[in-house]
């Protein structure tokens, strides 16, 4: 996954701080674009998601670090 790609992905979509992670929540209907960014080497070892109603939580600094992305450059700092 590229840097450009996870920042087009994420516009318009909702997301928090937590701490030094970000938090991202998808719509399920999200979920199938989301892996799609993903190599499927990254699911060898399974992902923990948050499963609430309606939608998931993903805590992306693993994900960065994973693909060697800079997460404040991803996700906008003014929400920090």
């Amino acid at each position: 996954m590229k840097e450009l790609k996870l920042y087009k992905f994420i516009q318009g979509k909702e997301y928090h701080y937590d701490g030094d992670d970000v938090i991202l929540f998808l719509d399920f209907h999200q979920l199938d674009e989301f892996q799609k960014l993903l190599d499927y080497g990254y699911f060898d070892e399974g992902m923990e998601i948050i499963l609430k109603w309606g939608y998931v939580c993903i805590h992306m600094k693993d994900i960065c670090d994973y693909y060697d992305i800079d997460l404040y450059a991803v996700f906008d700092n003014e929400t920090r």
